[in-house]
C-alpha cells in the first residue's frame, strides 16, 4: 500500500508538471499580439479499456491480461484551416500527453506511466460535424516493475523500468459545439526498450476508448470549395538528408557451466550507424 501511494505520488508529480507547462503555453498564447489569429488549441481528457495481446508467456496462459484499464490527458494545437497544407495534410494535429495504465498485476508489472507527443489527422469526412481520424503517439514510459532473476523472475516483457511507448489509433469524431468534441474508437499500444536491456518480449494491447476534447480559439473551418486556397509553385531543389545512431544493446550470455543465475547480464555493446540520402524534388 505504502508504495502504491508513493507511485501515485511520482504520477502527480509529473502531472502538476505537464499542466504547468500546458498552462504556460496557453498564456502565450493568449498574450501574443492580438492582430495576430490565435492557435486553436484544445485539452483533451481519454478512458480506455482493452486487453494485452498473449504474445509471450508472462503474459499468457494463467497470466493472461483479459482487462486493462488506462486514462491520458492530452494538450494540443490544431490546424486554423485557413491554408492549402491544411488540407493537403487533413487538418493534422499535435502537442504533449501524459497517460496511465492499470494492468491489475502490481506485484509483477507495476503501475506504469508514460508522457509521450501525439499527431494525427483527418481521414475521411462523412458529414459536416463527423469525420474519420487517425492519431500516433510517441514517447517514454516510466514505473515498470521489471525483469529481476530472483524478485521478477518470470517478467521476460519487459527488462527496464523505462520503455518506449509507441502507439496508433483510429478514431471518430463528433464536433458536439464550437469548444466540445466527442471521440470513440479502437487503439493500439506497444510497450519494450529496443532490447536495450533483456529479456525484452514487450507488452502489445489493444482497447477501445472514449475522448472528450475542449478546444480555445476554435473558428468555424473555411469550405474547401470556398476557400480558393491555391497551393505556390512548384520548387524544384535538392535536399540532403544526414542520421547519425548511436545506441547500446544487452548481450545475452551461455550460462552453462558459469554458475550464473541468469543469461541476461548488464553487458551491454555499442551500436553505430550513419545514413546519408540524396532526394531531389523535379
Amino acid at each position: 500500500m505504502i508504495i502504491f501511494a508513493a507511485q501515485q505520488q511520482t504520477f502527480m508529480k509529473i502531472l502538476i508538471c505537464f499542466w504547468i507547462l500546458s498552462g504556460w503555453v496557453v498564456l502565450s498564447l493568449y498574450a501574443s499580439d492580438s492582430i495576430k489569429t490565435r492557435i486553436p488549441h484544445f485539452f483533451t481528457f481519454n478512458m480506455s479499456d482493452g486487453a494485452v495481446f498473449p504474445t509471450n508467456d508472462f503474459v499468457a496462459g494463467d497470466k493472461r491480461i483479459p482487462h486493462y484499464a488506462s486514462f491520458a490527458l492530452k494538450y494540443g494545437l490544431t490546424s486554423r484551416g485557413d491554408d492549402w497544407k491544411d488540407y493537403a495534410y487533413g487538418l493534422p494535429y499535435g502537442g504533449l500527453g501524459v497517460y496511465m495504465a492499470n494492468f491489475y498485476r502490481e506485484d509483477d508489472l507495476g503501475v506504469p506511466f508514460s508522457i509521450y507527443f501525439f499527431q494525427g489527422a483527418q481521414l475521411k469526412k462523412f458529414r459536416r460535424n463527423l469525420t474519420l481520424n487517425y492519431e500516433w503517439n510517441l514517447g517514454g514510459s516510466f514505473n515498470w516493475k521489471y525483469y529481476d532473476p530472483f524478485d521478477n523472475p518470470d517478467n521476460i516483457a519487459l527488462g527496464s523500468s523505462v520503455n518506449i511507448h509507441v502507439g496508433a489509433n483510429l478514431y471518430l469524431k463528433w464536433k458536439f459545439s464550437q469548444k466540445l468534441d466527442i471521440h470513440a474508437g479502437v487503439g493500439v499500444t506497444h510497450f519494450s526498450n529496443g532490447a536495450y536491456s533483456l529479456p525484452n518480449k514487450g507488452l502489445n494491447m489493444v482497447s477501445g476508448f472514449f475522448e472528450l476534447a475542449y478546444y480555445f480559439n476554435r473558428e468555424n473551418e473555411v469550405p474547401l470549395h470556398e476557400a480558393a486556397l491555391i497551393p505556390p509553385p512548384f520548387e524544384k531543389k535538392i535536399e540532403h538528408d544526414f542520421m547519425i545512431l548511436i545506441t547500446s544493446r544487452n548481450a545475452k550470455v551461455d550460462t552453462l557451466g558459469t554458475g550464473l543465475a541468469s543469461e541476461f547480464t548488464d553487458r551491454k555493446f555499442k551500436v553505430l550507424g550513419l545514413s546519408y540520402a540524396y532526394m531531389f524534388r523535379d
